[in-house]
Formats: C-alpha cells, sequence, structure tokens
C-alpha cells in the first residue's frame, strides 16, 4: 500500500531551513558584517570578516555560531601576529586583505544568514582556510579557537 504525502511548498522548504542555520555557512566564507553584531576593536562601521569555525553547543551536532577573524586592506597590525594575505578577487574580496589573528569574534549563524544584515562575497580556497587556521594555531590570544578548527 502506497500511502501519498502532500508535497511541502516552497514556504515549509524555507522554513525548514531556517530552522537549520548551519547549512550554507562554512570555514573560509567571507561576510560583509556590520560592526554591531561583532565584537572587535574597530569604529568602522562594516567589517570584512573571515568564518574559520563553527561551533556546537556541547552534545548538539548542528553548529550554531561561527567564529570570525577581521580583515583589514592595510597592514596596519602588530607584525609580530600571525597573519594570512588574502589576494585581490580570492574570496570574493576586491583587494589584497590582511587577516591578522589576533582577535576573533563570534555570531550567532542566523545573522550570517540574513541577507539583509551581512553580506556574502564568496568563499576562500581550501588552502588559505589551512592558511588561516595555521596562524590561529600560532597565535598567543586565540588558543580558545582550536578546538574549533577542522
Amino acid at each position: 500500500m502506497h500511502i501519498s504525502r502532500p508535497r511541502p511548498t516552497l514556504e515549509d522548504i524555507y522554513s525548514q531551513l531556517a530552522a537549520m542555520p548551519h547549512l550554507g555557512v562554512e570555514a573560509g566564507d567571507i561576510f560583509h558584517i556590520p560592526s554591531e553584531h561583532l565584537n572587535f576593536r574597530s569604529d568602522r562601521p562594516f567589517r570584512y570578516c573571515a568564518v574559520v569555525a563553527l561551533e556546537a553547543a556541547p552534545g548538539d551536532k548542528h553548529p550554531t555560531r561561527a567564529h570570525l577573524i577581521v580583515g583589514s586592506t592595510r597592514p596596519d597590525f602588530d607584525t609580530s601576529v600571525p597573519c594570512v594575505e588574502v589576494a585581490a578577487g580570492s574570496g570574493g574580496l576586491a583587494e589584497i586583505t590582511f587577516f591578522a589573528c589576533d582577535e576573533a569574534s563570534d555570531v550567532p549563524l542566523h545573522i550570517l544568514r540574513d541577507r539583509s544584515q551581512c553580506q556574502y562575497l564568496d568563499r576562500l580556497d581550501r588552502d588559505q582556510v589551512r592558511q588561516l587556521h595555521d596562524a590561529i594555531r600560532k597565535s598567543p590570544t586565540l588558543g580558545h579557537l582550536v578546538k574549533w578548527l577542522s
């Protein structure tokens, strides 16, 4: 006997996806994020950030938060800080961008998925993500992120 189920509507599908904010966000994603969502030492209203890790609550298999490193088009950071230089065009960035691994911020994943609040640019390639993870592991201030790195 075949049981027929009604086909879900697009609204049903979108509502199910909204309940799973981890979908579509990965380490290496670059976002343009308003500063009110971040806890960086910055007076700029928007920041280009690289997602470096996703965090799940203890016992939960789905991540709910993203950890971010801020990028700057000016190499005005302490040279003793591990840094990754990303070429213009990579990750959707218009200019050479420096990701200094001296501070990080985290945001709920639903903020990143809300296109009215954040702009997704593109994703870095695997080698660049590995470089970011290596720089975080060398950072004297970001040791707390190591457990979330892939």
